[in-house]
């Protein structure tokens, strides 16, 4: 994946996950030519950057699901519904972005919108996972990479 791609797609995560944070943002460049977004400076070249948290940049489609575990993925947005004392919302976060997989995190119990979706989704519990018109229920590495790559 291109390195803008990277940045694009690393920076609509950390605008998903921390909205609610009020601190800086931080972007930098490693000695491999890599660009890095982080809530803490990544060194003395770091600049604080200032994102607007309510405009989300777009993630071109022929971005979204690329990553090492799941090359081939395509099917739209994926999207967590997850609660925060849940241990496989964890799992599945961390999994996300050690894979570079864009996602979108819906806290149902911090929002009503989130949790009228998740209902009208049918779920019965978090994680929901939900990409375009298909579903799964809790997380496990092995059932999401068959799941995603369909």
């Amino acid at each position: 994946m291109k390195t803008g791609m990277r940045s694009v797609l690393l920076l609509a995560v950390l605008l998903c996950v921390g909205m609610a944070q009020a601190s800086g943002i931080y972007r930098w460049v490693d000695e491999h030519g890599v660009v890095h977004f982080s809530d803490e400076p990544g060194g003395a070249a770091a600049e604080e950057i200032t994102v607007n948290p309510m405009v989300l940049p777009m993630v071109p489609e022929n971005a979204r699901g690329r990553s090492g575990a799941a090359a081939g993925a395509a099917g739209g947005q994926l999207i967590m519904y997850s609660a925060e004392w849940c241990g496989y919302c964890t799992r599945a976060r961390n999994y996300f972005r050690r894979n570079n997989i864009p996602f979108l995190e819906k806290d149902i119990e911090k929002s009503a919108q989130a949790r009228r979706e998740h209902e009208a989704a049918g779920g019965r519990g978090v994680p929901l996972l939900v990409r375009g018109d298909a579903r799964m229920n809790g997380f496990s590495e092995e059932r999401f990479e068959s799941w995603y790559r369909r």
